[in-house]
């Protein structure tokens, strides 16, 4: 089945159901992250939940993700494709090897080594007066 197909599927499912007119963009977005929120808690007390209900959890927030994708006029695999050749350019692999990424990302424009430019906004952030210490 191609992603074309599934979204499809996806979208025959909601509406025989009479479900469209509730899916605004805002609702879509609020079950993303309630179903992602369903995800998170199989985790809670720190045990390594089962893979079926991992997948259906996961099922739900894809489900989901695809019909905000749809609703925003958006195919959910080229917006994914998108976001990787972007974050590709933003975290290259001979900068974040190893690491979380957080401190090292590229961002467009950015100085090559992002250390000193976050330095420079520290050095800036200390010299400035501190409100009611006058």
């Amino acid at each position: 089945m191609t992603a074309a197909q599934l979204l499809q599927r996806i979208i025959d499912f909601r509406d025989q159901r009479d479900w469209q007119q509730f899916h605004t963009k805002e609702n879509l977005a609020k079950s993303v992250s309630i179903e992602a929120g369903e995800l998170l808690e199989l985790f809670q007390w720190g045990e390594d939940p089962p893979d079926d209900k991992l997948s259906d959890e996961i099922a739900d927030v894809l489900i989901y993700c695809f019909l905000l994708a749809h609703e925003i006029g958006q195919d959910p695999l080229e917006l994914m494709q998108h976001k990787l050749a972007r974050n590709e350019q933003r975290f290259p692999v001979d900068r974040v090897r190893g690491n979380n990424g957080k401190a090292t990302r590229v961002e467009p424009g950015a100085p090559q080594d992002p250390a000193p430019a976050y330095k420079a906004q520290q050095t800036q952030q200390s010299e400035q007066p501190q409100k009611g210490n006058s």
